[in-house]
């Protein structure tokens, strides 16, 4: 490094940044004398930076050329490093940072080159072949219209449905209809055998009422002979009960 007419340069790094990444070129100058003023140019130039990408004057940045172009350094304490973000093929080229010195020829000169790179290439993860057949293959054996159809089958262990399975598919209306037949059936049921119980207590119930009438009957009989069998003779019952013809006194009347 000597001492010119265009003052000291020091060679800074050659940096290799790919498309889109983010490039950061090193300045820092000694603040002992003060907060001074700085410019990044694509060229050092004569007096001033050639074509100024950023300035500062010393405390905060006053110009820029886009958004791209940052100090985030420590301003205040004399870092004045630029950073270049999503670097594009333009922004390739010599970057100079000039600190202004009070005096002549001595301004702080520090030259970078950016060499852009290619972008790399992104890697996205897709599925693999054998993935994408399961999916198909679960879909595949999905029973169409399965919110209006109900299956009387359990599903098999893997989930799939064979294609000549013994599956039987029942529309809801169907399994309505022969709820409420049964239903029916068993009310039906249900009266018929009261009616049954009911007509058999009645029978009982008119044959109780049959005998009795015909006990009474046959008391009342019994009550009625009595007093005429009390006069019959002894000897004529007996004749009865041995099943000859009693001999009835006869009387002549003359």
């Amino acid at each position: 490094m000597f001492p010119s007419c265009l003052g000291d340069i020091s060679r800074g790094k050659t940096h290799n940044v790919h498309e889109e990444e983010t490039a950061i070129f090193t300045c820092n100058y000694s603040i002992k004398y003060g907060l001074r003023p700085v410019c990044w140019g694509k060229a050092c130039g004569t007096m001033w930076c050639h074509d100024e990408v950023i300035q500062t004057d010393g405390q905060r940045v006053t110009s820029k050329r886009s958004s791209r172009y940052t100090l985030k350094g420590d301003m205040l304490g004399g870092d004045v490093s630029l950073t270049i973000q999503q670097v594009k093929p333009t922004d390739a080229g010599s970057y100079c940072c000039r600190v202004d010195i009070e005096g002549y020829f001595n301004d702080l000169k520090v030259l970078h080159t950016l060499h852009v790179l290619k972008a790399l290439p992104r890697t996205t993860t897709e599925p693999s072949v054998g993935t994408a057949a399961t999916l198909v293959q679960r879909t595949s054996h999905r029973p169409p219209a399965a919110s209006n159809w109900i299956e009387d089958d359990t599903p098999s262990v893997s989930g799939a449905r064979p294609p000549e399975s013994n599956a039987t598919l029942s529309r809801p209306s169907d399994i309505e209809e022969s709820t409420v037949k049964g239903q029916h059936s068993n009310i039906a049921m249900l009266v018929a055998c009261v009616t049954a119980s009911v007509l058999t207590v009645l029978s009982s119930l008119a044959a109780l009422i049959f005998k009795c009438n015909l006990l009474e009957k046959v008391w009342q009989h019994a009550g009625s002979v009595t007093p005429t069998s009390a006069a019959v003779p002894q000897h004529i019952i007996y004749e009865i009960n041995a099943g000859r013809q009693a001999q009835e006194n006869i009387y002549n009347l003359d």
